[in-house]
């Protein structure tokens, strides 16, 4: 916002400046003079901008949580400078400008305005001259602009897409999960030989492992939290470290361990944080596993798939004991005898307590370790009989080994699957999320299954409807604040033509300087979106004026344009200089201010000369137009003159009625020189 806040104030400022130094004003005159002159103008562009910021703060999901806190501040301060400008600044520079030299004389102009002017004056006769040049041959500026929009889409493709822009924390995890059935110390001694081998890299600089760490206490799941060195103090990314792990370390740990290198952040959902997650849900397991199966087999062959897993896992041994009732009850058995003596063996049962100094703790039984893993130990257990006394288990029951599931997910009570990747460095994550869901889409699942985003992926689906939806309120508030401000259908669509012309370049800025479409990057484009029209609304408000005072429109369009040139080149340069400190920063989290700021930076700096001829181009393009309905009005009425509604009676001019009058004094001129 440091940017933006000061535009009103310096637009108020530069015009007051202009009464001082050209029309010979004194300062108070001139702050009042050029204070309404200006008035419209600025207030059309604070509401307008703040039409742009207030429906990105109204977004749903994560991202409406991302950008509620931005949305209003920049609306509250956008106001709170229009106020700032309308009232300390005019009073400011009535007392603190210098007064007109008396007539005849001029103002000794200090070295910075010299070399100011000395940069200024050509750059204003360059515009000058090449905006006749484009006003009088307007097809070349159609060219371009056609041109430009043409370029949009490839633009588009080529920079790609993803929900959070690349961004070095200096930190990252391993998730490691062993085979099942693995005990705690055995992964644990997975994980930290892994992470010995991690800090053997020399852009990491420490390590923490954490087992069973989750809600479930999975025994074979762990983390490694792994902390690099500042990035200022390093040459490769934290992105490259990321895969250099993955290509030194994790490629080297066996296949019957799931390891994967991923981000630390705050949309982890689950033991998994991988940036492209699907998840598929039918009735039936086997089915499903089948169809991942499947899908691995063709995900691993996208290009940019790295660290690919699912939540199937592999089938355990078990050993299923089924009691015979027939002969428990010969040998005078009681089946629930049986469960409890099993209970006992396996699960574990609370047999008393232990007091010590005052405190109870409960004690549970259970067989050990050796012998609950060991089905040939059921020939050591006994079983109370009512005939017998005691009779071995085995006696009265019958057991199998076979292979079963260990887990079975499920989502809103129906079974699942989840499908994850992460994205190899020089890929876009959009680009790797759809792949994957073509794959997905392809299987040819029945009529019962589902596929759907899950994780960051889905974040990222909902994330171009979402701006899609804001980009759209704003288009439609700022049309009608315009309307209600220059009391026209007609010009707030001029203004709002510089919007697509900016959009090439900011995808070009993302371009050049690595960047994606992301959360961060689009919102840049709304601020863009702001920046631009506020120099098109500048441009139109004043050409309207001095129309209105009887200059015709050609020169009037030229003299608006000339006289707004400083102002909109003192904003411009004032809003890049406020973002280039977050365009060059470095350090952990320089990603997201990067983000935002290259491609209001790039877009601004790369469309302003487009803007600048084509909005006064734009402007005759759709009077003609305008003249043209006019004419088709006249014909329509059969020459009858419109109802006089009393509009001079308040001071409204109608300017084509003031074009015609110029026009008239025109020819009437000629006829009295007719050589002059």
């Amino acid at each position: 916002a440091v940017g933006i806040v000061i535009d009103d104030a310096i637009v108020v400022l530069e015009n007051i400046y202009r009464h001082i130094d050209e029309k010979r004003m004194k300062p108070f005159p001139a702050a009042i003079q050029a204070t309404k002159e200006i008035g419209m103008a600025v207030l059309a562009t604070t509401l307008s901008l703040m039409a742009v910021f207030l429906p990105v703060a109204f977004m749903t999901g994560i991202v409406g949580r991302f950008l509620y806190s931005f949305g209003m501040t920049m609306a509250f301060a956008i106001g709170v400078s229009m106020v700032v400008a309308f009232t300390l600044t005019p009073m400011m520079a009535a007392r603190m400008l210098p007064v007109p030299p008396p007539p005849g004389e001029e103002r000794r102009r200090s070295i910075l305005q010299r070399i100011s002017d000395g940069i200024y004056k050509p750059i204003e006769r360059l515009y000058t001259g090449v905006l006749g040049f484009c006003l009088r041959h307007r097809w070349i500026v159609g060219i371009a602009i056609v041109g430009s929009c043409l370029t949009t889409g490839p633009l588009a493709k080529k920079v790609g897409g993803g929900f959070l822009p690349a961004n070095d924390e200096a930190q990252f995890e391993i998730y490691v999960q062993a085979p099942e059935g693995t005990t705690l110390a055995a992964t644990s001694l997975i994980a930290d030989r892994i992470a010995r081998q991690t800090r053997d890299i020399a852009e990491v600089e420490s390590t923490l492992v954490s087992v069973a760490d989750s809600d479930a206490r999975t025994a074979n799941v762990g983390h490694i939290y792994v902390h690099l060195v500042d990035p200022n103090d390093r040459t490769l990314s934290q992105d490259k470290v990321m895969q250099r792990v993955r290509d030194e370390v994790l490629s080297k740990v066996p296949k019957t361990t799931r390891v994967a290198a991923q981000l630390v952040n705050d949309f982890s959902i689950g033991t998994q944080n991988a940036m492209v997650m699907f998840m598929v849900s039918g009735p039936e397991l086997e089915k499903l596993e089948s169809f991942g199966k499947r899908a691995l087999e063709q995900i691993k062959l996208i290009p940019g798939v790295t660290d690919l897993d699912s939540s199937l896992v592999d089938p355990m041994d078990e050993t299923t004991v089924r009691p015979d009732l027939d002969r428990a009850a010969m040998l005078g058995v009681d089946p629930q005898d049986i469960t409890m003596t099993l209970a006992v063996l396996v699960g574990g049962v609370p047999a008393s307590t232990f007091e010590d100094r005052g405190d109870q703790y409960p004690v549970f039984l259970r067989a050990a370790e050796r012998f609950r893993d060991d089905p040939a130990a059921l020939a050591l257990i006994a079983v109370p009989s009512r005939t017998l006394g005691q009779v071995p288990i085995t006696d009265v029951i019958s057991y199998s080994a076979s292979k079963a599931t260990s887990k079975i997910n499920r989502t809103s009570r129906v079974r699942s699957i989840t499908i994850s990747c992460n994205v190899t460095p020089g890929f876009d994550q959009s680009g790797v999320a759809n792949a994957v869901e073509t794959v997905l889409k392809d299987l040819d699942m029945p009529v019962g299954y589902t596929l759907e985003p899950f994780g960051m992926s889905k974040e990222m689906k909902k994330l171009g409807p979402a701006f899609l939806f804001a980009i759209l309120m704003a288009f439609v508030f700022m049309y009608l604040v315009l309307a209600a401000q220059f009391e026209s259908w007609l010009y707030p669509f001029i203004i709002m033509m510089a919007l697509p012309l900016t959009v090439p370049y900011a995808f070009l800025s993302l371009l050049i300087t690595g960047g994606s479409l992301n959360i961060f990057s689009m919102l840049g484009l709304l601020v863009l979106f702001g920046m631009v029209k506020k120099n098109a609304i500048l441009q139109v408000d004043h050409a309207n004026g001095l129309r209105r005072a009887g200059l015709p429109r050609d020169k009037a369009v030229l003299a608006a344009a000339r006289d707004r040139l400083r102002p909109i080149l003192m904003t411009t340069f004032a809003f890049v200089a406020g973002m280039l400190p977050l365009v060059t920063s470095t350090g952990v989290g320089s990603g997201f201010s990067k983000s935002i700021a290259s491609i209001v930076v790039g877009g601004q700096t790369m469309s302003l000369v487009l803007t600048l001829i084509a909005i006064p181009v734009i402007y005759t393009w759709f009077d003609d137009l305008a003249r043209g309905g006019r004419w088709v009005v006249r014909k329509l009425r059969r020459g009858k003159a419109p109802p006089d509604r009393g509009a001079a009676e308040v001071g409204v001019v109608d300017i084509y009625a003031a074009d015609a009058v110029a026009h008239d004094a025109v020819i009437e001129r000629g006829a009295e020189h007719p050589h002059g």
